[in-house]
């Protein structure tokens, strides 16, 4: 969404309208800081809202995120949780994996606004038949793959997949 070049705006909504927020134009949100904001909108310290008149993001990225339930030793129901699309620590899109999930589950947000990436996959769990249990996380993007809770940044279109396993 394009800013207006003149007048009024915020960093977050703060009753001036999404038309003049900062954090909606940039991140789709509602929240973040000018600095966050700013960096993900690509722009360089020093900061300030005025760089923000008649901002328009040059375009928009797809990101694919595919988790799935590869199992576990000594038992096991699944995963549960959440998959988080941030940008520095501003959430931009969320998905929600179903408690007891077996197989995949799958998240594809489009047109996210232009901007430097990670996808966050720290509230992963693994579930056996009675409690949450710690989760082994390993990552594969069209770019680099690791293990642990956030894939390396990314500000293209991606592919990531997050294999989830269990050993309770």
């Amino acid at each position: 969404m394009a800013m207006p070049t003149s007048g009024s705006l915020s960093i977050c909504e703060a009753g001036l309208g999404t038309c003049r927020s900062i954090a909606t134009a940039v991140t789709n949100t509602t929240s973040g800081s000018l600095a966050t904001n700013s960096v993900c909108a690509g722009k360089s310290a020093p900061h300030c809202m005025r760089e923000f008149y008649g901002y328009s993001p040059v375009s928009t990225i797809n990101v694919y995120v595919g988790v799935q339930w590869v199992g576990v030793c000594g038992g096991g129901n699944g995963m549960g949780g959440n998959v988080q699309l941030k940008c520095g620590s501003t959430i931009v899109c969320q998905g929600n994996i179903t408690t007891f999930t077996q197989g995949v589950c799958t998240f594809n947000w489009t047109n996210v606004p232009a901007g430097t990436y990670c996808v966050y996959g720290g509230n992963i769990t693994a579930w056996n038949s009675y409690s949450q249990e710690p989760a082994e996380r390993y990552w594969y993007s069209d770019t680099s793959s690791g293990a642990g809770t956030t894939t390396n940044t990314f500000n293209t279109n991606e592919n990531v997949d997050w294999e989830i396993a269990a050993f309770i």
